[in-house]
């Protein structure tokens, strides 16, 4: 149930709306792979498609520019590639049983949760 859904009816017929919007912060830096490969394996993905979620979460690796000058390539052990819109899509996978723990209507969007 989205957001907009859920304040525009009682907003509408004049009631009082509260939300708590949470912004998880730092959140593809933080994800667990593991949890991650689980969840889908419980969603049923096997085969190549699960070997190809595999190849895209292992030896990520960084690089930034500061100015004209290139740094050093970094590896990552924990996190999800960012600026992927795969990451964001596998972030929606992984979030999307967190409204069932919450008893009111709630909606999970990009790397905020709110209700």
């Amino acid at each position: 149930m989205r957001f907009h859904d859920v304040t525009n009816k009682p907003l509408a017929n004049k009631h009082y709306v509260i939300a708590v919007v949470i912004d998880i912060e730092k959140v593809y830096v933080r994800m667990c792979k593991d949890v991650l490969l689980l969840k889908l394996l419980k969603m049923g993905i096997r085969g190549n498609l699960f070997t190809f979620f595999c190849s895209f979460l292992s030896n990520c690796s960084f690089q930034v520019y500061v100015g004209f000058s290139l740094f050093m390539i970094r590896h990552t052990a924990t996190g999800i590639p960012q600026g992927s819109i795969l990451s964001l899509i596998l972030f929606s996978n992984v979030g999307n049983d967190l409204p069932d723990y919450i008893q009111t209507p709630a909606g999970l969007n990009a790397d905020t949760f709110a209700f």
